[in-house]
Formats: structure tokens, C-alpha cells, sequence
């Protein structure tokens, strides 16, 4: 996994406004699946005003059960790779668009995916 930082709040609305910029410029709209993140990306998007002409929904799946229960991440997915891989997010991004209506590959919906050991009992390191 790529060394990468979360923003600050200040930051990230910064980028949440460019992207809702494009999105609406490009009739799109948006879902979050967010893990270690707790639903921030979420709250930033819908802190905005107008928010609901782009942003769909969010999912907040913390633990690797909510993982499996509210997006359907399969259970080898989570043991093989981890709840911290890119394999994982890949597959939460997938699986939000999918569960949201939006089937990939659709051309008006896009994920991406944002992956990172949170947390006062540390993270592994994939």
C-alpha cells in the first residue's frame, strides 16, 4: 500500500468541493464506503450545500463483519488480504456502487478507494 495522509478537515472540504464541482458537472453522483475513515468523507460531502444533487449515500463499515453484512466483501477476501489492503477497498468501492444501483462498470459512477491502518491498537502494515 502507498504511503498516503489523510487531510485536515480544511483540506478535505477543499477537495470536496472541487469533486462536487466535476460531479454535477458531469451529471455523476457519489457513494462512500468507508471503513477507518468512520464516515468523514461522507459528513464533508454532505456538509455542502446542494449536496443531495450528487451525493447518493454512504456506508460506514468500521468492522470486518459490516464489511461482509452491508456491502458483501467476501469473508476470503478480508483473511487473505486483509481489512486494510487495496483489495479490500477495491471491493468496498464495488460493492457500495453495486448495493447503491449504480452496477460497474457504469460510466456515470466512479469509486475510489481510500485504505489505511487506523486506530489505538495500531494497524498491519499491507
Amino acid at each position: 500500500m502507498e504511503n498516503f495522509s489523510l487531510p485536515g478537515d480544511a483540506q478535505l472540504q477543499n477537495l470536496v468541493r472541487e469533486l462536487s464541482a466535476k460531479l454535477l458537472e458531469k451529471g455523476w453522483r457519489m457513494v462512500t464506503a468507508e471503513s477507518c475513515t468512520g464516515g468523514w468523507i461522507a459528513k464533508c460531502c454532505t456538509d455542502q450545500a446542494g449536496s443531495s444533487a450528487w451525493f447518493e449515500r454512504g456506508y460506514v463499515t468500521y468492522s470486518n463483519d459490516s464489511k461482509v453484512e452491508l456491502l458483501g466483501v467476501d469473508w476470503a477476501v478480508l483473511d487473505g488480504a486483509g481489512a486494510v489492503s487495496r483489495e479490500v477497498a477495491r471491493k468496498m468501492a464495488q460493492q457500495g456502487r453495486r448495493r447503491a444501483g449504480y452496477a460497474a462498470p457504469v460510466r456515470r459512477s466512479k469509486g475510489a478507494e481510500i485504505a489505511a491502518a487506523c486506530g489505538q491498537l495500531g494497524g498491519d502494515q499491507r
